[in-house]
């Protein structure tokens, strides 16, 4: 491999050796040939000026490869410059060996020489959160002061190859132009970013798929005080054919059947009472005459529709009607929502999201970047979906990229958006939360949100289930493709391998929700610790059967007040003869033992004034 610098012919070396050099490279070996016809200075171990203001630069160029220098006045020697070195000193390597020893003994030489960054500074493009010190060990208190995911990897990164690290704050938007490469910890794969690994030169240290969840939040269960609870055991169809039935029964009840064939007539007055009001009683189970073929008398059509009869009254009334109804009344209603993301899709519920993604644009070394932050549901995920998509399934993205509302909490804290969707209130006045709604994040980010809901205990929170729709997102991790990134994606994968990276991550999360617990009061956070330890899933407590309160059955008492209220003014529309002579009589029999009553007691007077 031969790397290009602004050299004149001169300065070239053409030997044929050096072909061979490089044809015999062991693999996994990297070597960038340069050769000057100056001659090094001094005892030999140091390089004029000039050539070590071109290979100074070697830091910027967009090669991976280890850098050794030839001169034509020491044909028999390998110089293997400090590139990062404040003064220019290079080291020397005789050829008086064996090839394959030379090509070890220049890998060893130029790790040692370079691998020590001498404090120099990476850049870290991202996050802001990261420190400059802390305990990497993977105990949990360890993390409490650990704010971000990619500390320890970089602080391992950072020990190993002593550099500084800096990231770009989004206040000034500048970046520092003394930097000899950068690294970006999981950057959500969009076509920006992609763009910008193309044309940047970045290499790739790993890609990640991050899945999106989501969970509903409701109410609790609880059982049903009103009227609707004697219609919920049935959907509207199933009421439907129960009318038509009552209807069809009651109408086949005034069916005549003789020797001259059939007769049919109908009296409104006999229609209603006889038929249709006992046809309804029998189906709701309110007649001690259960038998459908009693209603008949003696008519022949009885035979036609007992067969049925059984089925409709006793099996689909009194077990299924009655028995609903019970479990209704007794047992909490546990609220419907969606299930899957084929459901949730499919569903008018509102989404709220704040997973979110930024792209930050500039060259490593620009002066200035601009950063863009959006969700990534809305800028990512669904355009990317609605590419391939059918024209069924678009119409069901879009009706969800409607419903989705994006809240950034930049300036408003995670426990503050906790704390309004716990007590019902409004996010920024454009999202309700008293009514069930989704969230809808990374399964990362989901529980920071879904977890202290539930601790909370006032808002019950369903976990959904993602299912075949893949609604998920490709992070990476990239970094500057220069002479350090071979030794910086060597160390990482190591690190992935062992388990750590894996094992640092989830420590973080756990501690960051600790903290946040800790927000919410010692039992809360108690509860949470445990669970954290235990490894167990704390349930949301409610009661799962109550005793039938009066405030459900109240309807039942009134429908069976004002039954009784019209049953009494009929009785007495009906009876009024025989009603006034029966107050009549009371009223002469009452009058007469008033009168018997006044005298005995003016007698009883008189005795007594008498005496006196």
């Amino acid at each position: 491999m031969r790397t290009k610098f602004p050299l004149n012919q001169s300065q070239l070396l053409h030997t044929k050796h050096l072909s061979a050099l490089q044809k015999s490279t062991p693999s996994g070996h990297s070597l960038s040939f340069f050769s000057s016809s100056s001659s090094p200075t001094g005892s030999g171990f140091s390089l004029s000026p000039d050539i070590t203001a071109i290979y100074k630069r070697y830091t910027e160029g967009r090669n991976p490869s280890k850098l050794v220098l030839f001169s034509l006045n020491y044909p028999g020697s390998v110089f293997v410059p400090c590139l990062l070195c404040p003064s220019n000193k290079a080291l020397l390597i005789a050829e008086n060996l064996t090839l394959s020893f030379i090509l070890r003994q220049i890998d060893v030489a130029w790790d040692a020489q370079n691998l020590n960054l001498h404090a120099n500074i990476v850049q870290h493009v991202g996050s802001k959160l990261i420190q400059q010190e802390g305990d990497c060990t993977p105990v949990l208190r360890h993390f409490f002061n650990i704010r971000s995911y990619e500390f320890c990897p970089l602080f391992i990164l950072r020990q190993k190859f002593n550099f500084t690290y800096s990231f770009w704050t989004s206040g000034n938007k500048t970046v520092n132009r003394d930097t000899i490469g950068s690294i970006n910890f999981n950057s959500i794969l969009s076509n920006g970013k992609l763009d910008q690994i193309l044309q940047k030169n970045y290499g790739l240290y790993g890609v990640n798929f991050a899945k999106f969840e989501f969970s509903v939040v409701t109410v609790f269960p609880a059982v049903a005080n009103n009227f609707a609870i004697f219609l919920l055991p049935f959907d509207t169809t199933t009421w439907i054919l129960l009318v038509v039935s009552c209807i069809t029964i009651s109408s086949l009840v005034q069916i005549s059947v003789s020797a001259s064939g059939f007769s049919y007539s109908i009296v409104l007055k006999k229609y209603i009472t006889n038929a249709l009001f006992k046809v309804t009683a029998m189906l709701l189970g309110q007649s001690e005459k259960g038998d459908g073929t009693k209603i008949f008398a003696k008519r022949r059509v009885a035979l036609i529709v007992s067969t049925v009869w059984s089925f409709g009254c006793y099996i689909l009334m009194e077990n299924l009607y009655q028995g609903a109804m019970f479990s209704f009344l007794a047992v909490p209603e546990f609220p419907k929502v969606p299930r899957t993301m084929e459901e949730l899709m499919s569903s008018k519920l509102p989404v709220l999201t704040t997973s979110s993604f930024r792209f930050y644009s500039a060259a490593m070394n620009g002066s200035r970047r601009t950063v863009t932050t959006d969700s990534t549901l809305k800028g990512i995920i669904i355009p990317q979906l609605m590419v391939a998509a059918s024209p069924a399934y678009r119409r069901l993205l879009d009706s969800l990229d409607k419903r989705i509302v994006f809240v950034i909490h930049i300036g408003t804290s995670v426990e503050d958006i906790i704390r309004n969707i716990s007590n019902s209130k409004p996010l920024r006045k454009n999202f309700e939360t008293s009514e069930p709604f989704v969230i809808m994040n990374a399964a990362d980010d989901l529980g920071y949100f879904t977890e202290p809901i539930r601790f909370l205990g006032k808002r019950l929170v369903i976990d959904g289930r993602s299912g075949e729709v893949g609604f998920r997102t490709a992070t990476v991790m990239s970094g500057y493709r220069n002479f350090v990134f071979p030794r910086f994606y060597s160390t990482h994968m190591r690190l992935v391998e062992s388990g750590l990276v894996e094992t640092w991550q989830h420590l973080v999360r756990s501690s960051d929700r600790l903290k946040e617990m800790r927000k919410y009061g010692n039992e809360t956070f108690k509860k949470f610790y445990t669970q954290i330890n235990s490894d167990v899933t704390i349930q949301p407590e409610f009661d799962e059967f109550v005793l039938v309160s009066l405030e459900a059955l109240k309807y039942a008492f009134a429908l069976c007040g004002a039954i009784l209220w019209v049953g009494v003014v009929s009785f007495v529309v009906e009876r009024r003869a025989i009603i006034v002579k029966i107050f009549k009589r009371v009223k002469a029999i009452s009058g007469n033992f008033l009168t018997r009553r006044v005298k005995g007691f003016g007698k009883w007077l008189k005795i007594c004034v008498s005496n006196d």
